[in-house]
């Protein structure tokens, strides 16, 4: 009777149509990946415990330089600049992916093409300057400087229009300015710590002088300081 039973329930069962892995039809089991443990460490702390564990493994190495220690500082630092090497790899793709602002462009051309449209600015400016400044050229005759910068400093005010007084600390004439004038105590109000030369912007309408130049400046040199003072008046005035 049992056995019996037991044909019966098999036959029933094997007669039934394969599903799935053999009679199995739950549903498909879903593989669930372990999640990796999450750091609870910050990317700066963990660089900074980097450079520490360097640090010490270069301490080690240098005070006693043993295979072991020299090999284990070779290893880590061999790590680091691996990193370091994809870090700037991948640096200088996302700059490239970035359209550079004409300023912070570091090819040549862009430079000179801008440094050359800041010259000009500077140019078209010096000119409306000196429509209400003057220059005043401080010297000294015994002074080696004050007959190089002098050339420049006639240059500078012919290019661009502005008067100049040059005013002599001891009363000698100087070959560029030979209407020089003998200092009547502007020198000391203007120039107290005695640079020679130096060379100031002066507004004979409003008793501004401004500092262009304290010692000797290149041609280009002069262009960059008025730059300088040209923004700084334009925020006085503005403010």
């Amino acid at each position: 009777m049992h056995l019996l039973y037991i044909v019966l329930i098999i036959s029933s069962v094997m007669a039934d149509k394969p599903r799935g892995w053999l009679w199995y039809t739950s549903q498909p089991a879903v593989l669930v990946k372990p999640q990796p443990k999450q750091s609870a460490e910050t990317p700066a702390t963990q660089l900074k415990k980097l450079q520490q564990k360097f640090a010490e493994l270069k301490a080690k190495a240098v005070l006693n330089p043993t295979y072991n220690n020299v090999q284990q500082l070779f290893l880590i630092q061999a790590q680091m600049i691996q990193q370091a090497s994809k870090f700037q790899q991948m640096y200088q793709l996302v700059s490239l992916a970035q359209p550079p602002m004409l300023e912070d462009n570091p090819n040549p051309a862009y430079q000179q093409q801008l440094k050359q449209q800041q010259l000009q600015q500077v140019q078209h400016k010096l000119r409306r300057l000196s429509q209400s400044y003057g220059l005043f050229f401080v010297y000294k005759s015994d002074c080696p400087y004050c007959h190089q910068f002098a050339p420049t400093v006639q240059r500078f005010a012919k290019s661009y229009g502005f008067k100049v007084k040059a005013i002599s600390a001891d009363g000698q004439g100087i070959a560029q300015f030979p209407d020089a004038v003998p200092d009547n105590g502007a020198i000391s109000r203007i120039n107290p710590e005695g640079i020679f030369p130096a060379l100031f912007l002066a507004n004979p309408q409003t008793g501004l002088v401004v500092p262009l130049s304290w010692g000797m400046s290149s041609w280009s040199g002069l262009h960059d300081n008025a730059q300088v003072v040209i923004t700084a008046l334009e925020g006085q005035r503005h403010a």
